[in-house]
């Protein structure tokens, strides 16, 4: 899994796995002019996708999953920091057309879930009947937003804290449980999750977003306490 040719890809961030109707998929950001640019692995092949954004647009979080009812893949990510496109909106991209589903520094969509933030120590995961809202105490900037893939229900919020310390936090989307993820031993910054192994971004450069991916079995949940504030806020039906 995200196996890259570091002649070809020296920085490469954001992995992404998920599987449609046929196999795996992975979905991962390479550097394409200085600036971040969403691939997924075709026939071996890293392959650029287009997104229908201007080239001087930053292109981040791929998040996907397949609906077995229509046979759709659905493809969300981030993107923004173009003359033509500020600020960071969250969009989705299916059947070959790209949707901005809102603003959002952060996020991704689920089937009926939209989850997104600005980038603070807050954001909000929406459906049709509540909008749940979470708080982070002790975290100063939140990085991407994603979920466990094997297990929907577990949002994984990459953050710097206080003390500028990066950790990434698996938080119940019904509950508010939270637990941090660890990868050989260290916290991770934007992993990914999918059949028995995670992949994460390691610093590889001066620059703090010089990074490239690594995948190991080496990992596992420690429970924490005291991070997450969560709200829940019901839509009323209008009489």
């Amino acid at each position: 899994m995200f196996n890259f040719d570091k002649s070809k890809y020296p920085r490469t961030h954001m992995p992404f796995a998920a599987y449609d109707g046929s196999g795996r998929r992975e979905f991962g950001c390479i550097q394409v002019n200085g600036k971040w640019k969403i691939h997924e692995l075709i026939d071996g092949e890293w392959r650029r996708i287009d997104t229908g954004l201007p080239e001087d647009a930053t292109e981040c979080s791929p998040f996907a999953w397949y609906d077995g009812v229509d046979n759709t893949f659905h493809l969300t990510f981030v993107g923004g920091a173009s003359a033509f496109s500020v600020p960071f909106r969250l969009y989705e991209l299916a059947n070959g057309e790209v949707r901005e589903i809102t603003r959002a520094s952060v996020g991704y969509q689920w089937k009926g879930t939209t989850v997104h933030g600005d980038g603070s120590n807050e954001f909000d995961a929406e459906r049709e009947d509540a909008r749940r809202h979470f708080v982070l105490k002790g975290v100063t900037y939140i990085y991407r937003l994603t979920h466990d893939a094997t297990n929907p229900r577990t949002i994984l919020a990459s953050c710097q804290t206080e003390n500028e310390e990066i950790h990434t936090y698996a938080i119940n989307l019904l509950t508010g449980d939270c637990d941090e993820l660890i990868a050989d031993g260290q916290p991770t910054y934007k992993p990914c999750l999918l059949d028995s192994q995670c992949a994460y971004a390691v610093k590889c450069g001066d620059d703090f977003e010089d990074r490239e991916i690594r995948v190991t079995t080496d990992w596992r949940f420690e429970h924490v306490e005291g991070v997450v504030e969560m709200t829940v806020e019901p839509y009323l039906e209008e009489e």
